[in-house]
C-alpha cells in the first residue's frame, strides 16, 4: 500500500520505502497533498489548476495536469491511486495518507492516535 505524508515532511512512500521519480516531484506530491486534504470530497480538476497553475491559461495547465497525473500513475507503480473524472479522489484500497487518518482520530475521539500521527 502507498502512503502520503503531509504532517511534516512531504513524501510518498510505499511497502519497499520512499517512492522517488516524478512522484516526488514538488507539484505532483502537491496534488497528492491536496487530494489527502480532502479526504473523500475530493478536489475538481479546476481547483487543482487554480492552486498549482495560477498564471496559466486554461487549456495549458489542465495539460499540463493531466501530464501529471499520468506521471503520478506511472511512477506510482500503474495502480489506480486516484478516481478521475471532473473530481479526483484517492483510491483508499490502494493509498491512504496520514492528514486523512488524523481527521478520522480526531473524529472517533482517538486523540492519542492523532497525536502519534503528527
Amino acid at each position: 500500500m502507498l502512503r502520503i505524508n503531509t504532517l511534516g515532511c512531504l513524501a510518498v512512500a510505499g511497502d519497499d520505502g520512499p517512492v522517488s521519480g516524478a512522484a516526488a516531484q514538488p507539484r505532483r506530491l502537491a496534488i497528492l497533498a491536496l487530494l489527502a486534504r480532502a479526504g473523500d470530497r475530493g478536489v475538481s480538476r479546476s481547483k487543482i489548476v487554480a492552486y498549482l497553475w495560477p498564471d496559466s491559461d486554461e487549456a495549458h495547465s489542465r495539460t499540463v495536469l493531466s501530464k501529471a497525473l499520468y506521471a503520478l500513475r506511472r511512477d506510482l507503480g500503474g495502480a489506480d491511486v486516484f478516481t478521475c473524472g471532473a473530481t479526483l479522489r484517492l483510491d483508499r484500497a490502494v493509498i491512504t495518507a496520514d492528514a486523512i487518518e488524523f481527521e478520522e482520530a480526531i473524529t472517533r475521539g482517538e486523540l492519542e492516535r492523532a497525536a502519534s500521527l503528527v
